[in-house]
């Protein structure tokens, strides 16, 4: 017979009912923008570099300095989610989204990347019609998919590191095609080159006139890749 006490604590316990309620709301996050820009060049082509993960605006911006020299205005956004890298929290990297909420994070990251560049118009006044958007790695994908929400604001587009997302390839194959750059190194364990050539591959499917980019170093932006990038450029928006 079960005492008056287990009796009481069961019915309390059937009397509670777990809820699993999604209550979407939205928060303001503080971010940053680091920029390079050339000297004595009134109107400027635009180069906007969108880090992979774990890493920082302000590191990866420096690979990109070279082509700074060669008259492009370099502006590297930087992820809106901080995290420890390393255990003990001695380097905090950045991440762009996970899977877990991905088309809001999409949404959120496009809104974000959209005020970036007007700001970034209202600073410098770049060339509008000579625009280039880098990703890299994780960075490759938000690239990708703000280019199929704003093809508008979007000139030309550069791959470095990462497979083309399957939520994109309707849209971009609907586009207007443009010029794009693809990069990869053999050696690369985080992202293998066959990914990187599979993109490319769909891309002249599209129509998309794409160059392609094969360099040593591992999953990283190395000086060989600026030069060959920086070349390509140059023929994707000559000077006007």
């Amino acid at each position: 017979m079960e005492s008056a006490h287990l009796v009481k604590e069961k019915k309390t316990q059937e009397a509670v009912d777990t809820l699993v309620d999604h209550w979407t709301t939205s928060m303001r996050v503080t971010t940053r923008c680091v920029t390079c820009a050339p000297r004595d060049v009134g109107t400027p082509p635009l180069l906007v570099v969108i880090h992979g993960w774990g890493q920082t605006a302000t590191a990866f911006l420096d690979a990109f300095k070279p082509l700074a020299r060669q008259g492009w205005l370099i502006a590297a956004p930087q992820a809106p989610h901080p995290f420890y890298v390393t255990p003990r929290g001695a380097r905090v990297g950045y991440s762009w989204l996970t899977r877990e909420n991905r088309d809001a994070a999409v949404r959120d990251i496009n809104l974000y990347l959209t005020e970036t560049l007007d700001m970034i118009a209202r600073r410098f006044s770049p060339d509008e019609k000579r625009v280039c958007l880098l990703g890299f790695s994780q960075g490759s994908s938000v690239a990708y998919r703000y280019l199929a929400a704003h093809p508008e604001r979007i000139g030309a587009l550069a791959s470095c590191c990462a497979d083309l997302p399957a939520d994109v390839r309707s849209p971009l194959l609907d586009m207007k095609p443009r010029s794009a750059f693809v990069a990869y190194c053999p050696e690369d364990r985080i992202a293998p080159s066959r990914v990187s050539r599979e993109a490319a591959a769909m891309l002249r499917q599209y129509g998309w006139p794409t160059t392609e980019y094969s360099f040593r170093g591992g999953h990283r932006i190395t000086p060989a890749l600026i030069t060959r990038l920086g070349a390509w450029l140059q023929k994707a928006f000559p000077s006007r």
